[in-house]
């Protein structure tokens, strides 16, 4: 997958603050794209049990929605270059074993994203990366070139 491409994507499709805001000070911004975060991985959560003919979209569009976040993110802290996984990295994920437990996944996902944002220790952020990366290729079962299409149609330049 090309992250870089798709971060430039997510810098081009900000999304809204889902809560208000007084004074927009950089702690504050990125309190805002973290809780934009936590409601896509909610969003995602709620895809998981779908059945039907369009879940699999569905899944997908919310796998993505998450992504978006994680690379604004990235990108706003300067991380981008730190988030790169390359295509030998992402086949291995692929093969991994599926996880026991999704409820193990997200809560240690949600405690490395506040361990960064609160303890600003950025090695919790990519963890939480490399973690929401090997869910949608592994667990999901998403090909990357079908993730990177769809993220392309979803956020377009």
């Amino acid at each position: 997958m090309d992250f870089v491409k798709m971060a430039m994507r997510a810098r081009h499709n900000l999304q809204p603050a889902y809560l208000p805001v007084k004074r927009m000070t950089e702690k504050e911004k990125m309190g805002t794209v973290n809780i934009g975060l936590d409601v896509a991985i909610g969003d995602l959560i709620k895809t998981i049990k779908l059945d039907g003919k369009d879940a699999d979209q569905k899944r997908l569009d919310a796998y993505c929605c998450v992504l978006r976040y994680f690379l604004e993110l990235g990108s706003a802290k300067q991380l981008i270059y730190k988030m790169l996984i390359s295509d030998k990295e992402i086949s291995e994920m692929q093969g991994k074993w599926k996880a026991d437990s999704y409820t193990s996944v997200f809560l240690i996902m949600e405690q490395q994203l506040l361990t960064y944002f609160f303890k600003h220790q950025e090695d919790g952020f990519l963890h939480a990366w490399h973690i929401i990366v090997k869910f949608g290729v592994c667990e999901l079962g998403f090909a990357p070139d079908k993730i990177e299409e769809n993220f392309a149609e979803l956020f377009p330049l």
